[in-house]
């Protein structure tokens, strides 16, 4: 891997992690029910890696979100160049399944462990992360295709 590649897969972490949490928004607003993945990594800290009242829990919640989404997005990327494939629609729909499944089984263990776990409505939620998940996946090919002039060299005069 070269540091060269780096800015691209932290864009794409970013851009997608951002894409997915504003997907994650507006369905607990549809819904009516917590869906906000940093929120609930924010109540999973709580209490077990940090104090209950720790000042630092959301913000906690939100780095370990977007952390979490460059370290995806970084296997996305690398994964497609090393099978030295586009990183097309289908592809996307097929990382995002799988990480969105992934994902449930995180969050199931997770609510599973925690003593005081959020409540929310388990089957809805878990099905909202196969979406969200398929959202991100899309958002990460997306910003893999497009050309990214900020990050290539220039030639100096």
């Amino acid at each position: 891997m070269s540091y060269r590649e780096s800015p691209r897969f932290i864009a794409a972490g970013i851009v997608a992690t951002s894409t997915m949490t504003l997907f994650s928004h507006l369905a607990s607003r549809a819904a009516r029910d917590n869906f906000n993945e940093p929120l609930l990594l924010d109540h999973l800290l709580r209490g077990t890696l940090l104090p209950r009242k720790s000042g630092i829990a959301r913000p906690a919640g939100w780095a370990t979100h977007y952390a979490i989404g460059c370290a995806l997005a970084a296997v996305f990327y690398h994964s497609w160049k090393y099978m030295r494939a586009k990183p097309t629609l289908s592809h996307a729909l097929l990382y995002g399944w799988c990480g969105g499944l992934t994902a449930v089984m995180w969050w199931h263990t997770a609510f599973r462990l925690h003593p005081a776990p959020p409540r929310n409505g388990r089957t809805a939620f878990y099905l909202h992360l196969l979406a969200a998940h398929l959202v991100f996946s899309i958002s990460v090919a997306r910003v893999c295709s497009a050309p990214m002039p900020l990050f290539t060299k220039h030639k100096s005069l």
